[in-house]
């Protein structure tokens, strides 16, 4: 994570602070030190019976807590006053959960990860996302040494967030759009880790009984000979299949579908069969990372 770009969250960008000229007060917050590498792993190891070795089960991680460490630089006391409330604001749980109650306030919180892959990141870096919401207000501390004196030179602040992703996946800020049709194609990923698709679709006339996306060999069939309208989406990382907002898991054919996941590298395929009625099919997914 580069500190000296932009971070973006909750309509507040952290920019680093201005020096200005002729020993004027610095303006702006800068972020002094980050800690996204508190992760939840599910996971046990326990010894075997009557024998050498352990026993041991599938590795899947939880969530991602990230701690920011800012400074906060105003012109004026009354002017960082104002950067620190803005800062407060950005980060405080109520007001990122009523930003986005659909997904629980856990918004994009924006940054860039530089990389000497140009040819795939042209910039010399990644424009990458987590998904957080603050697990508690900003903390900050109102010090004499800094927070008192002279006016007209300034005032500064030290102040802690805490915010939790619910998915510890690291995510590209750009979705990639792949058509699908009835002839396999392979899905062309940038990312290191698992992620999951979205395929949506428009119904323009009644559909076929047992229409199939057929993902890395895994089809998903549904029922749509009794749908002639509408605007879909299947989300294989909820485990949901809605016709507009709602949902019609009703119609699918198989009762617990399994879902699989978008993998590493170019090795996936996706196509369909029994097209009827249906127009504009399109997966669309994020790349994701470690």
């Amino acid at each position: 994570m580069d500190l000296s770009a932009p971070i973006i969250y909750n309509g507040h960008t952290t920019a680093g602070a201005t020096v200005t000229a002729g020993g004027a007060p610095s303006i702006g917050t800068t972020i002094d030190r980050i800690n996204v590498s508190d992760i939840d792993v599910a996971a046990y190891l326990e010894r075997r019976a009557l024998t050498d070795g352990l026993n041991a089960s599938d590795v899947y991680l939880g969530g991602r807590r990230v701690v920011i460490d800012a400074a906060v630089f105003g012109s004026s006391i009354a002017h960082g006053w104002d950067q620190l409330q803005a800062f407060q604001r950005a980060y405080h749980p109520r007001i990122a959960y009523n930003a986005d109650t659909a997904n629980l306030g856990f918004l994009a919180f924006k940054f860039r990860q530089p990389t000497t892959s140009t040819a795939s990141w042209s910039a010399g870096y990644i424009p990458l996302q987590f998904y957080l919401r603050p697990i508690r207000p900003v903390q900050y501390t109102v010090d004499r040494a800094t927070s008192g004196g002279v006016g007209g030179k300034g005032i500064a602040f030290r102040a802690r967030a805490e915010l939790v992703a619910r998915d510890p996946r690291k995510y590209a800020q750009t979705a990639t759009a792949l058509s699908i049709t009835t002839s396999a194609q392979t899905v062309s990923k940038l990312g290191d880790y698992p992620s999951f698709g979205i395929v949506t679709w428009s119904q323009t006339a009644v559909g076929a009984a047992a229409f199939q996306i057929v993902l890395n060999s895994t089809s998903i069939s549904i029922n749509l000979s009794a749908q002639s309208s509408g605007s879909w989406e299947l989300n294989y990382a909820n485990r949901t299949l809605k016709r507009a907002t709602s949902n019609l898991m009703s119609v699918l054919n198989t009762e617990a579908p399994t879902w699989p996941e978008l993998t590493p590298g170019t090795v996936d395929t996706i196509y369909s069969s029994t097209q009827t009625g249906v127009s504009g099919l399109t997966l669309t997914f994020y790349d994701a990372f470690a």
